[in-house]
């Protein structure tokens, strides 16, 4: 079986999650017991919305670490795929196994050169940006 990325090698930390994570439970401590407290003045308005933002923020720093994970991967295994099937596709019809495309399927096709161009125009971009050093604790 086939290992991924995140298998076969440590994931990359972002340094930034654990500090948001802490933040946004004591956020969420401070709305539950000092509850009276915040009535008074914009407190608790301001600490809700605070709150919101950094679980926002968190979604982020998440997607980044999964992206920086696996997401480079994924794009090549992804362009692999969508070009073997153009390639069984023209195949097919170079060998008579498929009439040639009509227009809804020139189209599709179309969809998919479009969509291999776009990955491999991003994946330097995101092995590039994504790329985190694992902290030394990660390492060992």
């Amino acid at each position: 079986m086939k290992q991924t990325h995140t298998e076969d090698s440590q994931i990359a930390s972002i340094p930034e999650l654990e500090e948001a994570e802490t933040l946004a439970n004591d956020l969420k401590q401070i709305l539950i017991r000092f509850e009276q407290e915040l009535v008074n003045g914009d407190a608790r308005e301001d600490v809700e919305k605070l709150e919101l933002w950094v679980e926002s923020y968190l979604k982020g720093l998440r997607a980044a670490q999964m992206i920086s994970t696996d997401g480079a991967e994924m794009m090549h295994k992804i362009r692999d795929q969508l070009k073997l099937a153009l390639e069984e596709r023209q195949r097919l019809e170079d060998d008579g196994g498929n009439p040639p495309p009509n227009t809804e399927q020139e189209a599709q096709l179309e969809e998919f050169t479009r969509a291999i161009k776009r990955i491999e125009r991003l994946t330097p971009t995101v092995e590039q940006s994504f790329q985190y050093p694992l902290r030394e604790e990660e390492k060992n």
